[in-house]
């Protein structure tokens, strides 16, 4: 005689099992990924709801007791790959599958998404498929692809050479400029070498730092340690010399911009020896001359310009403006005349010649003569040097 407590005992022990899959089944709906599980003969036993969706798969296709193919061809007829590529599909994964190690591949569909599959053997034979939609990283890894390719041309064809170090004073990346600069070996000075070793080769190949090479890298480590912006001249192998620019990066690592500045440094000693042989040729002349800029400043003027008007140095200090001086003048009794100060400025630009009465001198005349068109043509040759 069986009682009502058995057999609702028995019941439970037959919806066990049923019970099991239903709450299976609705964990795997609730899952981002799509999940597909086969048993050892290759058919469905689960399958979720965003499996179905990722690939835009029919349940009444796709379900339990599906075999794997029959998916294959169905989702080639949604357009998902060429029907053609079908059987060579099939076997390549049966393949996979039958070596036993989880694998993973990638798979561009007709709409345009990019699904990451990642296929796992199970105990006993059967084995799953854990489906992604990756399509914004594959977006992402795409254009990091294009902007490094941007970054390494513009790298490569930059105008000065340039090496970057991390916080770990190892070399992250050089241009190829920076090679041919110093006449370095690529497969010494690349990233991961220690910044003492590119710095022992530099020197080995040449270069000249003006100190030892333990020094130099010490200095330079130091120059780091204290965040130090940091400008060297540094001479070549070839005895041309180059400024080396360091900044300093947030990571606690360091950049450096090498340019080649022999022309540079040539063309400013060629100005520096000019303009000694000019303030030379101005404190001998005979006659006082004063240069004006456009706004009728002082940039330059000579010791007699400052006897004749009395002037001192303090008083006639570039940037001074020629009212100030004219008013300057007149109160110091270096010369009279029936005009005011603003009618002499207002006439200097315009006067070709002018008597200016010196209090207890004899007359003397000022010549205003308009530079501009020499100094604009003078600006245009001097951007055509540089």
């Amino acid at each position: 005689m069986t009682s009502t407590r058995d057999n609702e005992l028995g019941a439970r022990r037959e919806q066990g099992p049923e019970a099991l899959v239903a709450l299976s089944q609705l964990a795997l709906d609730r899952m981002e990924q799509g999940v597909c599980v086969y048993d050892a003969d290759n058919r469905i036993v689960l399958v979720n709801q965003r499996y179905l969706s990722l690939f835009d798969l029919s349940a009444e296709i796709v379900r339990i007791g599906t075999s794997y193919r029959e998916v294959l061809a169905h989702s080639a007829s949604r357009g998902n790959f060429p029907e053609i590529e079908l059987d060579a599909l099939y076997s390549a994964r049966i393949a996979e599958i039958a070596g036993g190690k989880p694998f993973r591949t990638e798979q561009r569909l007709a709409s345009g998404l990019v699904m990451s599959l990642e296929l796992k053997p199970l105990p006993g034979g059967g084995w799953m498929t854990i489906c992604d939609d990756v399509s914004r990283l594959s977006r992402l890894e795409a254009e990091l692809h294009v902007q490094t390719e941007r970054s390494q041309h513009a790298l490569a064809n930059m105008s000065h050479g340039l090496i970057m170090y991390g916080a770990d004073s190892r070399v992250v990346l050089c241009n190829e400029r920076f090679l041919k600069l110093y006449n370095l070996d690529p497969d010494i000075v690349k990233p991961g070498v220690a910044h003492s070793t590119a710095i022992e080769h530099w020197l080995a190949r040449g270069n000249v730092a003006g100190m030892a090479a333990e020094e130099f890298h010490d200095t330079r480590l130091e120059d780091v340690r204290a965040r130090k912006a940091k400008t060297l001249l540094v001479m070549r192998y070839d005895g041309r010399m180059v400024q080396a620019v360091s900044r300093f990066l947030p990571d606690g690592g360091w950049v450096t911009v090498h340019e080649d500045v022999t022309e540079r440094l040539q063309y400013e000693e060629t100005l520096r020896r000019q303009n000694f042989i000019l303030d030379a040729a101005l404190e001998n002349m005979a006659h006082g001359l004063a240069f004006y800029d456009s706004d009728m400043r002082l940039r330059v003027c000579n010791t007699t310009y400052r006897k004749i008007y009395l002037l001192s140095p303090e008083e006639t200090r570039p940037g001074t403006h020629l009212g100030e001086l004219i008013e300057r003048s007149m109160a110091n009794g270096a010369f009279a005349s029936e005009y005011t100060p603003q009618q002499i400025l207002e006439a200097a630009p315009r006067a070709d010649r002018e008597p200016r009465f010196l209090a207890d001198a004899p007359a003397h005349v000022e010549r205003y003569r308009d530079l501009g068109p020499l100094l604009r043509a003078g600006r245009r040759r001097l951007r055509r040097h540089l």
